[in-house]
């Protein structure tokens, strides 16, 4: 079995199939791998790992290097849509968002790039990269997140709200990976409410992303998504989408 990754997905798909769960989530981790010299990935299942002769650990122990920060990279929505549309379309499309406030974050090939999420190393390096402070992560599809600090962001029942509609509209069921947000602080969780003190409160007044604004980059980064999943061909006959350019990429210099 080669070319086995990481892919992250919600644990209601993944039932019948070899996982681990993410703690303090509803995500979990399954593996793919290519199969039958088909170009589209294949989820590994227990009728495999039979055939294999492989335990659950040992599957994951091949897959985990796959989630290794130097496989992710960072852009802001607009170099982000610029790479796959070019800038000039990209900057009339991103007009009305506020400059450098919400970031995508896939892999390099653009295929299940949310499993950036399996990795504290990678998310501990962009918590650094973009301040220190909490993370709120949109999980815009299987393919790639969102990532805003969290004094950009609306609340967290707006954001959900967003999110749901957002997934029921336009989202492909298979692709779908939460209907609610996630926060990063040193460690994954679902993200919640709380209360502000009177800073905080200061600070959200001053608020620089609306549910309009995420409603709108969550749309454009699945556009982004259909323009960049290709599947990587074992035999190397067919490359990934470059979505490498411009990107910075894990870990920062």
């Amino acid at each position: 079995m080669d070319n086995i990754y990481i892919a992250v997905v919600s644990q209601n798909y993944a039932a019948d199939v070899p996982h681990q769960d993410i703690p303090g989530t509803d995500l979990c981790c399954i593996a793919k791998t290519y199969h039958d010299k088909s170009p589209f990935p294949h989820v590994v299942t227990t009728e495999d790992l039979q055939a294999e002769r492989l335990t659950d650990e040992e599957l994951f122990e091949l897959a985990y290097p796959s989630v290794s920060p130097d496989h992710y990279c960072i852009r802001s929505i607009e170099q982000a849509l610029g790479g796959v549309m070019g800038e000039e379309i990209a900057a009339d499309l991103t007009a009305d968002l506020p400059h450098g406030t919400i970031f995508v974050v896939s892999n390099k090939d653009g295929l299940d790039g949310a499993s950036v999420l399996a990795s504290p190393e990678a998310m501990q390096l962009i918590q650094a990269h973009l301040g220190g402070g909490e993370l709120i992560i949109i999980p815009s599809s299987v393919h790639e997140i969102l990532v805003l600090r969290r004094e950009d962001a609306p609340s967290v029942s707006d954001l959900n709200q967003v999110i749901r509609e957002v997934n029921q509209a336009e989202v492909a069921e298979k692709a779908r990976l939460a209907d609610h947000a996630f926060s990063f602080n040193s460690r994954l969780s679902i993200a919640r409410d709380e209360a502000l003190s009177q800073d905080q409160e200061c600070t959200n007044i001053g608020m620089k992303v609306t549910t309009d604004n995420l409603r709108k980059a969550i749309g454009l980064s699945d556009l982004i998504a259909s323009r960049t999943v290709v599947a990587d061909v074992p035999d190397g006959s067919e490359a990934p989408a470059d979505i490498s350019d411009p990107c910075e990429d894990l870990p920062f210099d």
